[in-house]
Order: C-alpha cells, then structure tokens, then sequence
C-alpha cells in the first residue's frame, strides 16, 4: 500500500470519526434539550401547582381570619349589650335610690319645719301672754 492511500485511507477514518462525534454530539445535544425542555416543563407545572396551592390557602386563611374577627366583633357588640343593659339597671337602681334619700330628707325638712313652726307658735303665744303681763304691771 502507498503511503497516499494509507493516508487516503486514515483521512477517511478520520472523517467517519469525526462524523460519528458530530452525530454523537447532535445527539447528545438533543438529549439534553430534551431533557432541558422536559425540565423546564416540570418546573412551570410545579411553579403554577405551587402557586395555586399557595393561593388557595391564602384564600382559607383570609377566610378563617375574617370568620375570627367576625366572631370577635360579635361577642364585642354581645359584651357591650351585657354591660350595657346592666349599667342601666344599676343606673336606675341608683337613681330610685337617690330620689328615696330626697324624698325621705325632704319629709324631714317638712317635719322639722313643721316642728319648728309650731314651736314658734307656742314661743310667739308665750310672748305675747308676757306683753301683757309687763302692760298689766305698768299700768295697772
């Protein structure tokens, strides 16, 4: 064999090798799209599940916090009624008692005035008897 066409013949050894590498690399390459696609694919769906879920328990909570401020506001308004309702019954209860206490002081003050009038009475009639004891006596 001549030495051209052992190099003939390794010039296409080497040109079959070098296709293999370039199919192989396609190959791969194409692998590896592959697989890059399928992961990016994989990674939306759990990106969009993720987020749905995420919103879906955004939604629960939001709901389960308006139901306990619902209920909070409530038992509030309940609480203030109670509290309510009893100060004015304590209020009125008050008040009977402040009108009694009135109404028992000014009996008193009628009483006393009544008492003293009276007293003023005997106390005018015994000055007037003693006028006319000392009148006796001047002229008599």
């Amino acid at each position: 064999m001549k030495l051209s066409e052992g190099l003939a013949a390794l010039a296409e050894k080497a040109k079959n090798v070098e296709t293999r590498v370039d199919e192989y690399t396609r190959e791969e390459q194409a692998k590896r799209d592959a697989l890059k696609e399928k992961w990016s694919a994989e990674y939306a769906k759990a990106e969009q599940d993720w987020n749905t879920a995420f919103a879906e328990v955004d939604s629960s909570m939001n709901a389960w916090w308006s139901g306990i401020q619902s209920n909070y506001e409530n038992h509030k308004a309940e609480q203030k009624a109670k509290w309510d309702a009893w100060k004015a019954e304590h209020d009125l209860a008050k008040a009977e008692r402040n009108a009694e206490n009135a109404e028992a002081d000014a009996a008193a003050a009628v009483a006393y005035a009544q008492l003293v009038a009276n007293e003023a009475q005997a106390i005018a009639i015994e000055a007037v008897g003693a006028r006319a004891h000392a009148e006796d006596l001047k002229g008599g």
